[in-house]
């Protein structure tokens, strides 16, 4: 696109200039009075409020009316963005005339960027390419009315943060073309390094990001904490903005400071929409065990399935060996449990602690994993490093349904942790009467005594629970 100033023919295009912020620390309700009352910096912050929709619904008629209100009282900023507003056609009609005026007020008081816009901005008369056929109703041979004269706005050069920059955070795409066909960079960053392209993408807002990847904003340039626009758009579960930049060749495999990609950003949000363009596209050296476990703490089933369908091992482990199906029977992830075991996971497989997915599972309370698990666990009486059996941790949760099926299973009733506790011992100190009762039936000891030389119905008793240490007297 050539410069505006180069354009010679007709044109139509107003350039929007960023919505002044709002500072002042009242509620809209108290803005509305004391802007009422004729507060000229309270009539500019409710302008600013109606004009961006913060805390109040947006409203351009009432953003110019108050805009107005306070220019009229020597507002400087006021007048500098009234004057845009006429120009833009913002809660009013198109002005050139009173967009400059007010601009020039605002300059008179030494708005510096009201006197640059007011150099950019030229005025052409649209002249139509062709003849104008008559209106229907108008007589044949009459002139039509004159054409109005349209603004051509060239945007203000860059003063404080660069004006692409509001552009591409609001998708304002029109404005974008503007301010790149008037000279502008689009390499162009702010404080913490993000671009154009980075600031539209977190944004979500991939029309802007078309325009200006075409303008040619880098694909992979990173900000100050290493993100890149994939990154960003990741983590925000930008779905659509993360599967235009993979089709213009955006890189999967950069990391930020912290060492996380946009896989593994998007998996910690849990953004389905975001994961799913990434899985896809990841290549085989791109695959970490790290993707498998992080979605397996909390992401639905169907990004657990897809991941192991595109190449992620179920057994994904890391270096204290947890697995994924560890860490999701830890979590309580129960569609991510049944996506890992139809992969083939191996419930077996226990970390440096001697905890398996089922240990992992009754010790956090989870039910249903943990009946899930049961019926397939393998070493059903296997312990922890404290010694804990399932059983054990069964008797803790008060499930008797847990500890129906690990009986079922054969679990060795009279185990003992390392303290001394057997399961029933376990039932007696959390007042579990029911499942004291049932592991009595299944012929547990009641005579063991643990390591503080206290039988079954001594830890009830200490533990106040007369009924139980009645029962098992």
């Amino acid at each position: 696109m050539a410069p505006l100033k180069s354009i010679r023919t007709w044109a139509a295009f107003v350039f929007i200039l960023a919505v002044p912020p709002v500072t002042l620390a009242q509620t809209p309700a108290r803005l509305e009075q004391a802007a009422a009352a004729g507060d000229a910096e309270a009539q500019y912050q409710l302008a600013a409020l109606y004009r961006t929709g913060k805390n109040s619904a947006k409203d351009d008629a009432l953003a110019f009316k108050w805009m107005k209100a306070a220019a009229e009282k020597g507002h400087k900023k006021a007048q500098f963005n009234l004057g845009t507003m006429y120009l833009a056609g913002r809660g009013v009609g198109s002005d050139v005339a009173a967009g400059q005026a007010w601009l020039r007020k605002a300059a008179a008081q030494g708005h510096e960027e009201a006197t640059r816009l007011l150099l950019e901005t030229q005025t052409v008369i649209a002249k139509p390419p062709g003849p104008v056929a008559a209106e229907p109703g108008k007589l044949k041979g009459v002139a039509p009315t004159p054409a109005k004269p349209v603004a051509v706005v060239a945007p203000p050069p860059d003063a404080g943060r660069p004006a692409i920059l509001d552009a591409a955070v609001r998708g304002q795409t029109d404005a974008i073309k503007a301010l790149v066909g008037a000279g502008r960079s689009v390499g162009v960053t702010d404080e913490a390094g993000n671009s154009a392209l980075a600031l539209a993408a977190m944004a979500g807002k991939p029309a802007a990001m078309t325009v200006l990847i075409q303008a040619g904003a880098k694909l992979d340039a990173q900000n100050e904490a290493g993100e890149t626009a994939l990154i960003l758009a990741a983590s925000k579960g930008h779905g659509e903005a993360v599967a235009l930049l993979l089709t213009k060749g955006a890189a999967q495999n950069i990391v930020d400071r912290k060492g996380a990609d946009a896989l593994t950003r998007a998996l910690r949000g849990c953004h389905a929409a975001a994961a799913k363009p990434l899985i896809g596209a990841m290549n085989p050296a791109g695959r970490q065990p790290s993707h498998l476990l992080t979605a397996a703490a909390a992401c639905p089933g169907e990004v657990v399935s897809q991941m192991t369908a595109n190449g992620w091992p179920a057994g994904s482990i890391d270096s204290t060996g947890r697995t994924a199906l560890w860490v999701a029977a830890d979590r309580g992830n129960l569609p991510a449990v049944t996506a890992l075991l139809a992969a083939r996971a191996d419930p077996a497989i226990a970390d440096r602690d001697g905890q398996t997915p089922l240990l992992r599972a009754l010790e956090n309370r989870h039910r249903e994993i943990g009946l899930k698990l049961i019926a397939i666990e393998k070493d059903i009486n296997r312990q922890t490093s404290a010694g804990n059996t399932a059983l054990i941790l069964a008797a803790g949760s008060g499930s008797t349904e847990l500890v129906k099926g690990l009986l079922a299973a054969n679990a060795q009733i009279n185990v003992k942790n390392k303290l001394g506790n057997t399961a029933l011992m376990i039932a007696a100190r959390d007042g579990h009467a029911d499942l004291a009762k049932l592991l009595v039936t299944a012929g547990a000891d009641r005579g063991l005594r643990n390591q503080r030389r206290e039988q079954a119905a001594d830890v009830a008793m200490a533990a106040g629970h007369s009924a139980i240490q009645d029962l098992l007297r």
